[in-house]
């Protein structure tokens, strides 16, 4: 699955142009607030949990632990449930900045490109032009011929 909002119509780059810097900026300043939200989480959280002690951690997760260490608190937190969905939400964040990024970039290239007359030249491959030849020149054997039987009424010279 991928986002068809990043996809480029070449035939509306002006619009393209101005439309992507809008969406960078919401996934930008998304991505922000939720770095902000995932650090304050983290913080709150620890605190929260350095308050108890080990019988009430081991009520309230579950767990039996004899003492309160770092890598108890670092487990429990990447185990949350709120700290997982903040950081999934992160993670799209800035995956759809880093989209709206390389559109960008990829707008510069098909700009310049414009710029340089590229979609306004008629390429083709020697085949096709070939065949393209040979089709017009058949066309115009064909309304030589056409011309030829056709009996025709040549113009007269009026009579004096």
């Amino acid at each position: 699955m991928f986002n068809e909002m990043i996809l480029i119509d070449r035939n509306r780059l002006e619009e393209e142009c101005s439309e992507v810097t809008g969406f960078f900026d919401y996934w930008m300043r998304q991505e922000s607030d939720l770095e902000s939200d995932l650090k304050n989480h983290e913080s709150n959280f620890k605190r929260d949990l350095r308050t108890l002690d080990a019988e009430k951690i081991n009520k309230k997760y579950g767990l039996s632990i004899q003492r309160m260490t770092e890598g108890v608190v670092d487990n429990l937190f990447e185990s949350d449930p709120k700290h997982q969905n903040i950081m999934g939400m992160y993670l799209d964040a800035k995956s759809q900045r880093k989209s709206y990024g390389m559109k960008i970039d990829m707008l510069k290239v098909l700009a310049q490109l414009h710029g340089q007359g590229y979609f306004a030249k008629i390429e083709s491959s020697p085949p096709a032009l070939d065949l393209i030849a040979k089709k017009v020149r058949e066309k115009i054997s064909e309304s030589i011929r056409k011309r030829a039987t056709e009996k025709v009424d040549k113009p007269r010279r009026p009579k004096r």
